[in-house]
This record gives structure tokens, C-alpha cells and sequence, in this order.
């Protein structure tokens, strides 16, 4: 059976993880709720076409969470708050086999056994992914991702801001 290649694909509110290939035919594998999709587009273009589409370039959203967390490296990145959408780098993002997860659909993380080089990661509709990333470092992400979620999102009227 033969797939279908996408030649670009436009992260949603759905999006779980776009995750590097390497095959002939396609750069990346991107998770949806109950979708896999095979797509031509690597999965940086796609991360800053949706920072555009979310109203400001990816590296302006970079600089603004370097700002605020001193962070330097594999930043997390506010994709489009008013969304909901937050990203995360499990390398390098320029690297061509890093990956992205989306932080609003993790469940869970959790070492792989007794390799601690490896992260399973399972989302909220049950599925997992392993990780060729030490349970460490995604640990990290998360927790940078999740303070980038309070400083980025966009708050109701009567709520205070922090800081």
C-alpha cells in the first residue's frame, strides 16, 4: 500500500508531534489526534509558518522566550497562545532530526525503563512515542514549556497578571 505525501501541512489545534524522517519521499511524520500524515515540508518551515500565521515570526517568539526564561538552548517556542498551540525542540530545531511535541496534548512523560537515554512520551488520546532523548531533558522542556504557557497565554480581564 502505497501513503500519501503531503507537500505541507498547517499546524492546528490537533497537532501532537512532528517528528523528523529520513526517507526518500517525505521529512517529516506529524501526529494528529487520530491522524499520521506524511508530509514533504521539514518540520522547522513548518514551525516558523505557523508562528506567522500566529502573528509573529519565529524569531521573534524565540527572543521573547530567551527574554524571559534565559534559556538558550532547544527553546520552546509560543507557537500561537491565542490558540493554545506550544512547542517544543528535542534538539537543536535546526537540526534535521529534531523533533517537535506539542505540550498541550502530553498526558505523561516517563523513562524508558532502565535506558535513560530514551522518553516515552504519551499523549492525552493514549498514544506513545519514544524517544531517542533522555527523560531529563524532555523533563526540562516541559517545565520550560509550561512556564512559557503562563507568560505567553493570553489572560481574561479579570485575572492579575504575574510578575
Amino acid at each position: 500500500m502505497k501513503i500519501k505525501v503531503l507537500p505541507f501541512y498547517d499546524i492546528n489545534n490537533d497537532t501532537n508531534a512532528i517528528l523528523a524522517a529520513n526517507h526518500f519521499d517525505y521529512n517529516t511524520i506529524v501526529w494528529e489526534r487520530g491522524q499520521c500524515y506524511y508530509v514533504k515540508e521539514k518540520a522547522f518551515k513548518m514551525i516558523e509558518r505557523a508562528c506567522i500565521e500566529g502573528g509573529a515570526g519565529y524569531d521573534g517568539r524565540r527572543k521573547s522566550v530567551v527574554y524571559k526564561t534565559k534559556a538558550r538552548n532547544k527553546v520552546p517556542i509560543p507557537i500561537n497562545p491565542k490558540e493554545d498551540i506550544y512547542a517544543f525542540p528535542t534538539c537543536s530545531p535546526t537540526a534535521h532530526e529534531c523533533s517537535w511535541i506539542f505540550y498541550p496534548h502530553v498526558k505523561d512523560i516517563a523513562p524508558n525503563g532502565n535506558n535513560a537515554a530514551k522518553t516515552i512520551i504519551t499523549f492525552k488520546n493514549h498514544k506513545q512515542l519514544v524517544l531517542d532523548v533522555s527523560y531529563n531533558i524532555i523533563k526540562r522542556q516541559m517545565h520550560l514549556t509550561s512556564y512559557c504557557v503562563v507568560r505567553f497565554s493570553p489572560l481574561p480581564i479579570d485575572r492579575p497578571r504575574l510578575g
